[in-house]
Formats: C-alpha cells, structure tokens, sequence
C-alpha cells in the first residue's frame, strides 16, 4: 500500500507550507503577503504540493475534531465504522468480479482492519502537522485595526494595528514572538511553563501577570501593568538606568520589573522608567495616543499605525519637536490641525502623504 507522502518534503518547506497555511487561515494577509505568498508557491513545485497536502491535512483534521480526540482507539474505531474513510491504494479500488462477491464478504473483516491500518498511517504521519497548526499560530492586523485573542492556556493577547505575533507553545515553555507592532499580554499562571515573548532586541519572561510590549524601530518597549516580568536584552549588553551609569545587573543584561515600570531596550542599552500611569501606557486599547513630551518622529510613527495616509516628518529638528496632548487615534487631522498653530511648523497635505517640517523662523502655519 503506498504510504502517505508528507515526510517527503524537507523541514524548511514544512514549516513554510504550515506557516502560510495559518497564516491565511486565522490570519487577516494583505496584499504584500499575497504577493509574497504567490511568489513562494512559483519558486518550486514541491511549494505548492507541500501546501496542497498541508491544506487537506488541516481539513481532514478538523472534522476529525481537536488534536486531543486523535487516540489511537478513537482513530481504529473511527476507520472501522467508516471503512470508506481510507486512502486506498489504486489496485485495490477496482471492482471485483461477480464470482468473488462472496470471497470478498469474508474479507471485509480484514479489510476493515487495514482500513483503519491506513488511516493510522495517514493521520499519524499527519499529527505532527497537525499539532504544528494549532501549538504554532500566526494573528495579524492592518491599519487601524484592533484584534484580541485568547490563546490555548486561557491567554489573552491585545494586538495593536499593524502588528504580528507567532505562537508557539511546548511542553515547556509558552512562546510568543512579536514580529512587528505592539501587543498587550494578560498572562494565564503556570509556574511550569513560563510566558515568553521574543522580539529582535528583547526577551520579556513571565508566569502570570499583565504586560505591554512594542516593538518599534529603534527598540523594544516592555511596561509592566501587573505582576512582575524579568527583561532580558538579545544582545547582553550594558544596563543604564534613567542615563545613570551602569547597575550591577549590566553583567547579565537582565532587569527585573514590577507594575508601572517600564523599560526600554535599544542596541547594548536598557533604560528603565518607573512611576508610571498604567492607564496611560494601554491607552491605545482604547484608540486613545499620550504624548507626554514625545518628540515628533515617535508620534508620527504612532499615528501612522492607524491612518492609511502616512505623516512623514523631514528634518532632524522637526522630528525632535516635542509633542504633549491625547489625541484619537483614527484622527489625524486632530494632530495637523494642532500642528497648524505651532511656531515654525510647516504642514503640506497630498493625497497620499502629510508632510512636516521646519518653517521660517518665526512663521506660523
């Protein structure tokens, strides 16, 4: 009987067949990702007949019902009360004649059994697959778009416009990568497996307690709501706190912090904040940006995590132009009309971009 052929595509074309399968599936892809997604499957035709299969293995699955109903009794059952629930090899689907019908009659018993001998051939070959799709997911959002999702543990994951994680869970440990944007972690307790999230710089581990972490282009931001996270930076570098010299704990690069702290990992640094309004740091849950004395650039990248016209800002003085105010996050007109009355700020409006830079001294627009 010929075997299933799922083990015969490499490891790295696996995970990306699985990967982009999830991703389509519980994801929300834009048309980058498409595009990204269709010139993967032209690159080789092992790419599409590994997402082919890995797509008939989800849906085969999911009638199958959870992961955890695939018992070896449940599948032998299973395939016996369904004997037409096999992958059959083609010699074996062709019509008997008439003068065998009774022979066959008194094969049906073992035929059954290799019926279900075939499934759990097919379905075990699929189970790591399958247990891929669902310990290892992809969540998503576009411009100005808010998502929460509650994880396999009871977790519940705030995603932020324009923002990503993966999800892999073990036996060990809870794994979350945050691939781009920001999210807010309200973390289920299990001192067994610890929460973990992953980004370029940073390492944020925690068992049960409330967090947000952003990952911006200079860094990564870690703010503690509840309970106590310890931050770790990618690169172990040197600790400097509030631009004070270096603490004892710069030789590990680890920094321990509790509800209303707030660190900031940047390269070989981290920078810790504390005192802080935890209502104000999750704002953003609310559509709602604080800008206390933020400069510039960092307000116009927040902004244009909602707004599909974009606000570029020219020159190095604008972009340390400090802003203060709450301001909606799906209005940005609120921000230029503000912009408008500040000294030496010049605002220009296109279709496609907003544009911000230094004016005449003493002009005012």
């Amino acid at each position: 009987m010929e075997q299933h052929t799922y083990a015969k595509f490499s490891p790295q074309i696996h995970e990306q067949a699985t990967e982009w399968l999830v991703e389509f599936r519980t994801g929300t892809p834009d048309e980058a990702a498409r595009r990204a997604f269709h010139a993967w499957l032209m690159e080789s035709p092992a790419h599409v007949e590994a997402y082919l299969e890995a797509s008939a293995l989800w849906s085969v699955s999911a009638q199958a019902g959870a992961a955890e109903q695939w018992t070896e009794d449940a599948l032998i059952a299973q395939a016996v009360a369904e004997p037409d629930n096999v992958f059959a090899h083609p010699k074996l689907s062709a019509t008997p004649p008439a003068q065998e019908t009774n022979r066959r009659r008194g094969r049906s018993g073992r035929f059954g059994m290799a019926a279900a001998a075939c499934v759990l051939m097919s379905i075990g070959g699929a189970l790591a697959g399958w247990q891929y799709f669902f310990a290892r997911a992809i969540y998503s959002t576009d411009v100005g778009e808010q998502r929460s999702f509650t994880l396999s543990d009871g977790s519940i994951v705030n995603l932020n416009a324009r923002s990503k994680i993966r999800v892999h869970y073990g036996d060990h440990e809870r794994l979350v990568e945050l691939v781009a944007g920001q999210a807010l972690f309200t973390v289920a307790k299990n001192a067994q497996r610890p929460f973990i999230v992953r980004t370029a710089a940073a390492e944020v581990r925690a068992v049960g307690t409330q967090f947000d972490v952003y990952r911006k282009a200079e860094g990564t931001v870690v703010t503690v709501v509840e309970g106590r996270v310890a931050v770790t930076s990618a690169t172990n570098g040197a600790v400097e706190l509030a631009g004070k010299s270096a603490s004892p704990e710069a030789a590990s690069g680890k920094m321990l912090l509790s509800a209303g702290e707030r660190v900031t990992v940047q390269k070989n640094t981290l920078r810790k904040q504390t005192q802080l309004n935890t209502q104000t740091a999750v704002a953003w849950t609310q559509r709602q940006l604080v800008f206390e004395s933020t400069p510039l650039a960092e307000v116009a990248e927040e902004f244009n995590r909602y707004n599909e016209r974009p606000l570029v800002v020219l020159d190095t003085d604008m972009q340390r132009f400090e802003i203060d105010g709450v301001f909606s996050s799906t209005d940005s007109a609120s921000l230029v009309r503000f912009l408008r009355t500040r000294p030496g700020v010049r605002v220009t409006e296109s279709n496609s971009q907003i544009v911000i830079e230094t004016a005449n001294t003493g002009a005012v627009h």
